[in-house]
Protein backbone atom coordinates (compact mmCIF):
# COMPACT_ATOMS: atom_id res chain seq x y z
CA UNK A 1 0.00 0.00 0.00
CA UNK A 2 1.33 3.40 -1.21
CA UNK A 3 2.03 6.26 1.34
CA UNK A 4 -0.72 8.28 -0.40
CA UNK A 5 -3.24 5.54 -0.30
CA UNK A 6 -2.51 5.28 3.93
CA UNK A 7 -2.69 8.62 4.24
CA UNK A 8 -6.07 8.66 2.66
CA UNK A 9 -7.53 5.83 4.71
CA UNK A 10 -6.40 7.25 7.55
CA UNK A 11 -8.15 10.62 6.97
CA UNK A 12 -11.08 9.18 6.54
CA UNK A 13 -10.92 7.20 9.40
CA UNK A 14 -10.14 10.84 11.39
CA UNK A 15 -13.20 12.06 9.94
CA UNK A 16 -14.88 8.97 10.63
CA UNK A 17 -13.96 8.83 14.59
CA UNK A 18 -14.41 12.73 14.60
CA UNK A 19 -18.09 12.72 13.39
CA UNK A 20 -19.40 9.89 15.31
CA UNK A 21 -18.03 11.19 17.99
CA UNK A 22 -20.11 14.22 17.35
CA UNK A 23 -23.09 12.22 17.23
CA UNK A 24 -22.85 9.99 20.10
CA UNK A 25 -22.52 13.70 22.18
CA UNK A 26 -25.76 14.36 20.45
CA UNK A 27 -27.55 11.11 21.27
CA UNK A 28 -26.57 10.41 24.66
CA UNK A 29 -29.52 11.90 26.01
CA UNK A 30 -31.92 10.80 23.21
CA UNK A 31 -30.87 7.03 22.11
CA UNK A 32 -29.58 4.63 23.88
CA UNK A 33 -29.72 2.61 20.23
CA UNK A 34 -27.92 5.26 18.46
CA UNK A 35 -24.85 5.62 21.06
CA UNK A 36 -23.88 2.03 20.44
CA UNK A 37 -24.34 2.36 16.96
CA UNK A 38 -22.27 5.25 16.45
CA UNK A 39 -19.46 4.37 19.58
CA UNK A 40 -19.07 1.30 17.09
CA UNK A 41 -18.77 3.37 14.37
CA UNK A 42 -16.38 5.65 16.54
CA UNK A 43 -14.62 2.45 17.42
CA UNK A 44 -14.20 1.03 13.48
CA UNK A 45 -12.31 4.44 12.60
CA UNK A 46 -9.91 4.17 15.43
CA UNK A 47 -9.17 0.59 14.59
CA UNK A 48 -8.20 1.44 10.79
CA UNK A 49 -6.64 5.14 12.36
CA UNK A 50 -4.13 3.02 14.77
CA UNK A 51 -3.57 0.53 12.16
CA UNK A 52 -2.05 2.70 9.12
CA UNK A 53 -0.49 5.05 11.87
CA UNK A 54 -0.09 3.01 14.71
CA UNK A 55 -0.29 5.81 17.27
CA UNK A 56 -0.41 5.28 21.05
CA UNK A 57 1.13 8.31 22.79
CA UNK A 58 -2.00 8.92 24.68
CA UNK A 59 -2.52 6.04 26.64
CA UNK A 60 1.28 6.88 28.15
CA UNK A 61 0.10 8.73 31.18
CA UNK A 62 -0.02 8.41 34.76
CA UNK A 63 -3.42 8.66 34.82
CA UNK A 64 -4.36 5.60 33.19
CA UNK A 65 -2.10 3.35 35.73
CA UNK A 66 -4.82 3.35 37.94
CA UNK A 67 -7.51 2.35 35.48
CA UNK A 68 -4.95 -0.35 35.06
CA UNK A 69 -5.27 -1.26 38.59
CA UNK A 70 -8.89 -0.80 38.86
CA UNK A 71 -9.19 -3.35 35.76
CA UNK A 72 -6.68 -5.95 37.63
CA UNK A 73 -8.90 -5.96 40.46
CA UNK A 74 -12.20 -6.06 38.58
CA UNK A 75 -10.93 -9.08 36.99
CA UNK A 76 -10.15 -10.63 40.41
CA UNK A 77 -13.29 -10.62 41.39
CA UNK A 78 -14.58 -12.74 39.15
CA UNK A 79 -12.94 -15.50 41.62
CA UNK A 80 -16.58 -14.72 43.76
CA UNK A 81 -18.68 -14.58 40.73
CA UNK A 82 -19.89 -18.62 40.65
CA UNK A 83 -22.81 -19.16 38.76
CA UNK A 84 -23.01 -15.82 37.78
CA UNK A 85 -19.54 -15.56 35.87
CA UNK A 86 -21.05 -14.85 32.51
CA UNK A 87 -22.65 -11.79 33.93
CA UNK A 88 -19.41 -10.72 35.58
CA UNK A 89 -17.20 -11.31 32.01
CA UNK A 90 -20.15 -9.28 30.30
CA UNK A 91 -20.06 -6.60 32.77
CA UNK A 92 -15.84 -6.41 32.70
CA UNK A 93 -15.53 -6.69 28.93
CA UNK A 94 -18.83 -5.08 27.22
CA UNK A 95 -19.87 -2.21 30.19
CA UNK A 96 -16.79 -0.96 32.12
CA UNK A 97 -14.33 -1.87 29.17
CA UNK A 98 -16.49 -0.29 26.50
CA UNK A 99 -16.93 2.79 28.98
CA UNK A 100 -13.09 3.06 29.54
CA UNK A 101 -12.20 2.61 25.63
CA UNK A 102 -14.79 5.66 24.72
CA UNK A 103 -12.45 7.67 27.73
CA UNK A 104 -9.53 6.52 24.92
CA UNK A 105 -11.10 7.37 21.65
CA UNK A 106 -12.50 10.65 22.73
CA UNK A 107 -9.22 11.80 23.89
CA UNK A 108 -7.79 10.45 20.96
CA UNK A 109 -10.16 11.89 18.74
CA UNK A 110 -10.00 15.91 19.99
CA UNK A 111 -6.81 16.89 19.11
CA UNK A 112 -7.79 20.55 18.12
CA UNK A 113 -9.14 22.90 19.99
CA UNK A 114 -11.59 23.35 17.27
CA UNK A 115 -13.35 19.67 17.93
CA UNK A 116 -13.52 20.68 21.45
CA UNK A 117 -15.44 23.54 20.81
CA UNK A 118 -17.45 21.98 18.18
CA UNK A 119 -18.44 18.91 20.78
CA UNK A 120 -19.01 21.38 23.60
CA UNK A 121 -21.54 23.00 21.63
CA UNK A 122 -23.11 20.54 20.75
CA UNK A 123 -23.49 18.99 24.19
CA UNK A 124 -24.96 22.52 25.17
CA UNK A 125 -27.36 22.85 22.14
CA UNK A 126 -28.81 19.47 22.87
CA UNK A 127 -29.01 20.18 26.13
CA UNK A 128 -30.80 23.14 26.10
CA UNK A 129 -33.16 21.10 23.55
CA UNK A 130 -33.69 18.33 26.58
CA UNK A 131 -34.49 21.08 28.85
CA UNK A 132 -37.31 22.26 26.77
CA UNK A 133 -38.33 18.79 25.85
CA UNK A 134 -38.49 18.93 30.08
CA UNK A 135 -40.57 21.86 29.98
CA UNK A 136 -43.25 20.67 27.24
CA UNK A 137 -43.44 16.99 28.88
CA UNK A 138 -44.25 18.94 32.29
CA UNK A 139 -46.83 22.05 30.89
CA UNK A 140 -48.72 20.42 28.07
CA UNK A 141 -47.86 16.44 28.63
CA UNK A 142 -46.10 16.11 25.50
CA UNK A 143 -42.39 14.86 25.67
CA UNK A 144 -41.46 15.15 22.16
CA UNK A 145 -38.34 13.12 22.22
CA UNK A 146 -39.81 9.37 22.97
CA UNK A 147 -43.62 10.30 23.87
CA UNK A 148 -42.31 9.48 27.54
CA UNK A 149 -44.62 9.81 30.57
CA UNK A 150 -43.74 12.34 33.21
CA UNK A 151 -42.62 10.30 36.45
CA UNK A 152 -44.61 10.35 39.19
CA UNK A 153 -42.58 10.88 43.11
CA UNK A 154 -45.87 10.55 44.79
CA UNK A 155 -50.03 11.57 43.84
CA UNK A 156 -49.37 15.16 44.52
CA UNK A 157 -45.81 15.67 42.67
CA UNK A 158 -44.63 15.07 39.47
CA UNK A 159 -41.19 14.83 38.05
CA UNK A 160 -40.11 15.58 34.80
CA UNK A 161 -37.90 12.96 32.74
CA UNK A 162 -37.99 14.33 29.47
CA UNK A 163 -36.35 11.46 27.16
CA UNK A 164 -34.77 9.77 29.91
CA UNK A 165 -36.44 6.57 32.25
CA UNK A 166 -36.42 8.43 35.25
CA UNK A 167 -36.33 12.14 36.89
CA UNK A 168 -32.59 11.56 38.82
CA UNK A 169 -31.31 10.32 34.94
CA UNK A 170 -32.32 13.67 33.27
CA UNK A 171 -31.36 15.59 36.55
CA UNK A 172 -27.43 14.02 36.71
CA UNK A 173 -27.59 14.95 32.94
CA UNK A 174 -28.65 18.57 33.54
CA UNK A 175 -26.22 18.76 36.24
CA UNK A 176 -23.18 18.41 33.68
CA UNK A 177 -24.90 20.39 31.10
CA UNK A 178 -25.59 23.17 33.17
CA UNK A 179 -22.44 23.88 34.55
CA UNK A 180 -20.80 23.35 31.09
CA UNK A 181 -22.73 26.56 30.43
CA UNK A 182 -21.91 27.93 32.96
CA UNK A 183 -18.08 27.93 32.14
CA UNK A 184 -19.17 29.26 28.93
CA UNK A 185 -20.28 32.54 30.14
CA UNK A 186 -17.76 33.06 32.75
CA UNK A 187 -15.04 32.30 29.72
CA UNK A 188 -13.25 35.81 28.63
CA UNK A 189 -12.89 35.19 25.32
CA UNK A 190 -14.82 36.28 23.06
CA UNK A 191 -14.02 34.23 20.43
CA UNK A 192 -15.84 31.17 22.94
CA UNK A 193 -18.90 33.10 23.22
CA UNK A 194 -19.19 33.57 19.33
CA UNK A 195 -18.62 30.45 18.64
CA UNK A 196 -20.99 28.46 21.09
CA UNK A 197 -23.29 30.98 20.25
CA UNK A 198 -25.64 30.20 23.16
CA UNK A 199 -28.32 33.31 24.92
CA UNK A 200 -27.56 33.10 28.01
CA UNK A 201 -31.11 33.50 29.28
CA UNK A 202 -31.14 29.65 28.29
CA UNK A 203 -29.74 29.68 31.60
CA UNK A 204 -32.51 29.50 33.08
CA UNK A 205 -34.39 27.10 31.13
CA UNK A 206 -31.82 24.32 32.23
CA UNK A 207 -32.07 25.76 35.91
CA UNK A 208 -36.00 25.20 35.67
CA UNK A 209 -35.65 22.02 33.95
CA UNK A 210 -33.08 21.20 36.84
CA UNK A 211 -35.35 21.46 40.00
CA UNK A 212 -38.70 20.24 37.99
CA UNK A 213 -36.96 16.77 38.21
CA UNK A 214 -37.19 17.34 42.24
CA UNK A 215 -33.98 15.10 42.16
CA UNK A 216 -32.43 15.92 46.14
CA UNK A 217 -28.94 14.47 44.66
CA UNK A 218 -28.62 15.98 41.65
CA UNK A 219 -29.29 19.52 43.38
CA UNK A 220 -26.49 18.76 46.18
CA UNK A 221 -24.79 18.06 42.95
CA UNK A 222 -24.91 20.94 41.04
CA UNK A 223 -24.17 23.39 44.28
CA UNK A 224 -21.15 21.46 44.86
CA UNK A 225 -19.87 21.84 41.25
CA UNK A 226 -21.05 25.63 41.43
CA UNK A 227 -18.95 26.32 44.36
CA UNK A 228 -15.97 24.34 43.04
CA UNK A 229 -16.24 26.39 40.25
CA UNK A 230 -16.62 29.63 42.34
CA UNK A 231 -14.18 29.20 44.57
CA UNK A 232 -11.46 28.17 42.10
CA UNK A 233 -12.34 31.26 39.62
CA UNK A 234 -12.51 33.53 42.43
CA UNK A 235 -15.76 34.51 41.56
CA UNK A 236 -17.20 35.37 45.40
CA UNK A 237 -19.50 37.84 44.15
CA UNK A 238 -21.68 35.12 42.60
CA UNK A 239 -21.66 32.65 46.07
CA UNK A 240 -24.24 34.60 47.75
CA UNK A 241 -26.94 35.17 44.73
CA UNK A 242 -25.89 31.45 43.99
CA UNK A 243 -26.70 30.52 48.23
CA UNK A 244 -29.97 32.87 47.89
CA UNK A 245 -31.18 31.40 44.80
CA UNK A 246 -31.27 27.58 46.54
CA UNK A 247 -33.00 29.67 49.34
CA UNK A 248 -35.41 30.71 47.29
CA UNK A 249 -35.98 28.07 45.84
CA UNK A 250 -37.35 26.52 49.45
CA UNK A 251 -40.16 28.74 48.73
CA UNK A 252 -41.62 26.52 45.77
CA UNK A 253 -43.68 23.69 48.05
CA UNK A 254 -42.82 20.72 45.80
CA UNK A 255 -39.61 21.40 46.36
CA UNK A 256 -39.73 22.03 50.12
CA UNK A 257 -41.35 18.75 50.56
CA UNK A 258 -38.89 16.89 48.75
CA UNK A 259 -36.09 18.48 50.81
CA UNK A 260 -37.82 17.77 53.59
CA UNK A 261 -38.62 14.20 52.40
CA UNK A 262 -37.17 10.80 53.99
CA UNK A 263 -34.41 8.67 52.29
CA UNK A 264 -37.17 6.83 49.67
CA UNK A 265 -35.55 3.85 51.25
CA UNK A 266 -31.52 4.32 50.54
CA UNK A 267 -30.75 3.69 53.88
CA UNK A 268 -31.87 -0.23 53.39
CA UNK A 269 -30.84 -0.76 50.37
CA UNK A 270 -27.01 0.95 51.65
CA UNK A 271 -27.47 -1.50 54.26
CA UNK A 272 -27.33 -4.91 52.10
CA UNK A 273 -24.21 -3.07 50.21
CA UNK A 274 -22.69 -2.70 53.58
CA UNK A 275 -23.11 -6.45 53.94
CA UNK A 276 -21.95 -7.36 50.47
CA UNK A 277 -19.26 -5.11 51.78
CA UNK A 278 -18.59 -6.37 55.74
CA UNK A 279 -18.43 -10.32 53.56
CA UNK A 280 -16.19 -9.89 50.64
CA UNK A 281 -14.45 -6.30 51.24
CA UNK A 282 -10.82 -7.10 49.37
CA UNK A 283 -11.98 -8.62 46.04
CA UNK A 284 -16.11 -8.28 46.61
CA UNK A 285 -18.80 -10.43 45.29
CA UNK A 286 -18.11 -10.18 41.60
CA UNK A 287 -18.37 -7.52 39.37
CA UNK A 288 -21.66 -6.97 37.86
CA UNK A 289 -23.61 -9.44 40.12
CA UNK A 290 -25.12 -6.83 42.86
CA UNK A 291 -28.30 -7.37 42.12
CA UNK A 292 -27.93 -11.24 41.90
CA UNK A 293 -26.75 -10.93 45.81
CA UNK A 294 -28.90 -8.58 46.95
CA UNK A 295 -31.64 -10.52 48.24
CA UNK A 296 -29.20 -12.91 50.03
CA UNK A 297 -28.41 -9.26 52.30
CA UNK A 298 -32.12 -7.78 52.24
CA UNK A 299 -35.76 -8.51 52.73
CA UNK A 300 -38.64 -7.35 51.14
CA UNK A 301 -36.51 -4.90 48.53
CA UNK A 302 -36.72 -6.53 46.00
CA UNK A 303 -33.93 -6.58 43.29
CA UNK A 304 -32.20 -3.54 43.01
CA UNK A 305 -29.04 -1.40 42.53
CA UNK A 306 -27.12 0.14 44.98
CA UNK A 307 -28.30 3.75 44.33
CA UNK A 308 -24.25 4.55 45.90
CA UNK A 309 -21.89 3.50 42.84
CA UNK A 310 -18.86 3.80 45.15
CA UNK A 311 -20.82 1.36 47.52
CA UNK A 312 -21.74 -0.68 44.61
CA UNK A 313 -17.62 -1.13 43.13
CA UNK A 314 -17.09 -1.71 46.48
CA UNK A 315 -19.32 -4.29 46.81
CA UNK A 316 -19.08 -6.06 43.11
CA UNK A 317 -15.38 -5.60 43.15
CA UNK A 318 -13.53 -4.51 46.38
CA UNK A 319 -11.67 -2.19 48.07
CA UNK A 320 -8.84 -2.08 46.17
CA UNK A 321 -11.02 -1.62 42.96
CA UNK A 322 -12.92 1.38 44.29
CA UNK A 323 -9.32 2.69 45.73
CA UNK A 324 -7.87 2.51 42.07
CA UNK A 325 -11.49 4.39 40.73
CA UNK A 326 -11.21 7.01 43.22
CA UNK A 327 -7.43 7.48 42.39
CA UNK A 328 -8.11 7.91 38.87
CA UNK A 329 -11.13 10.03 39.60
CA UNK A 330 -9.07 12.54 41.65
CA UNK A 331 -5.91 12.54 39.49
CA UNK A 332 -8.17 13.73 36.45
CA UNK A 333 -9.91 16.71 38.40
CA UNK A 334 -6.72 17.73 39.40
CA UNK A 335 -5.04 17.51 36.24
CA UNK A 336 -8.44 19.51 35.05
CA UNK A 337 -7.80 22.30 38.10
CA UNK A 338 -3.70 22.55 37.31
CA UNK A 339 -4.89 23.18 33.57
CA UNK A 340 -7.46 26.21 35.03
CA UNK A 341 -5.13 27.44 37.14
CA UNK A 342 -1.88 27.63 34.60
CA UNK A 343 -4.36 28.53 31.64
CA UNK A 344 -7.35 30.35 32.78
CA UNK A 345 -9.33 27.91 30.26
CA UNK A 346 -12.94 27.88 31.23
CA UNK A 347 -13.12 25.18 29.48
CA UNK A 348 -11.20 22.90 31.29
CA UNK A 349 -12.85 24.21 34.90
CA UNK A 350 -16.01 23.84 33.24
CA UNK A 351 -15.29 19.84 32.80
CA UNK A 352 -14.00 19.76 35.81
CA UNK A 353 -16.87 21.09 37.93
CA UNK A 354 -19.02 19.21 35.69
CA UNK A 355 -17.61 15.67 36.55
CA UNK A 356 -17.33 16.66 40.31
CA UNK A 357 -20.92 17.39 40.29
CA UNK A 358 -21.73 14.57 38.32
CA UNK A 359 -20.08 12.38 40.88
CA UNK A 360 -21.19 14.13 44.09
CA UNK A 361 -24.44 12.99 42.87
CA UNK A 362 -23.51 9.47 42.44
CA UNK A 363 -22.86 8.91 45.55
CA UNK A 364 -26.89 8.87 46.00
CA UNK A 365 -27.70 7.17 42.84
CA UNK A 366 -26.26 4.75 40.18
CA UNK A 367 -25.26 6.60 37.05
CA UNK A 368 -22.15 4.72 36.26
CA UNK A 369 -24.34 1.99 35.75
CA UNK A 370 -26.69 3.37 33.66
CA UNK A 371 -25.37 3.47 30.35
CA UNK A 372 -26.42 6.79 28.74
CA UNK A 373 -24.98 8.48 31.73
CA UNK A 374 -21.88 6.06 32.21
CA UNK A 375 -21.12 7.34 28.38
CA UNK A 376 -21.76 10.80 29.87
CA UNK A 377 -19.20 10.74 32.72
CA UNK A 378 -16.30 8.33 30.44
CA UNK A 379 -17.23 11.05 27.60
CA UNK A 380 -16.24 14.48 29.84
CA UNK A 381 -13.16 12.87 31.34
CA UNK A 382 -11.87 11.86 27.61
CA UNK A 383 -12.80 15.57 26.91
CA UNK A 384 -11.03 17.14 30.24
CA UNK A 385 -7.98 15.16 29.25
CA UNK A 386 -7.92 16.24 26.25
CA UNK A 387 -8.68 19.95 26.86
CA UNK A 388 -5.71 19.31 29.18
CA UNK A 389 -3.29 18.75 26.21
CA UNK A 390 -3.96 22.25 24.57
CA UNK A 391 -3.14 25.41 25.83
CA UNK A 392 -5.93 27.43 24.51
CA UNK A 393 -9.19 26.66 23.40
Amino acid sequence: MSKDLKEKIALIADKMTEYSLYAVAFFIPISIGMVESFVCFLLLGFIIKKIILPDFSFIKSRINFFLLIFLIFCGLSLLNSGSDIDKSLNALFFKWGQYILIFFMVQDTLVSGKRIRNTLAILIYVGCLVALDGFSQRFIDWEFFRGKQIGLINENLKAVTGPFKHYNSLAAYLVCILTLFISVIFTKKKEGRVVYGVPNFLLFLLAGCLFLTFSRGAWVGFLFACLLMLFLSRRWKFILPLLGFFMLALLAPGIRERVLGGDSGRFSVWSGACGMIKEHPFFGVGIGTFMSNFSKYTKGLGVQYAHNCYLQIWAETGIFALLSFLGFVIAILSQGIKSFIKTHDYIALGLSCAIFGFLAHSFFDNHLYSLQLAVLFWFLAGMLIASNKKQEI
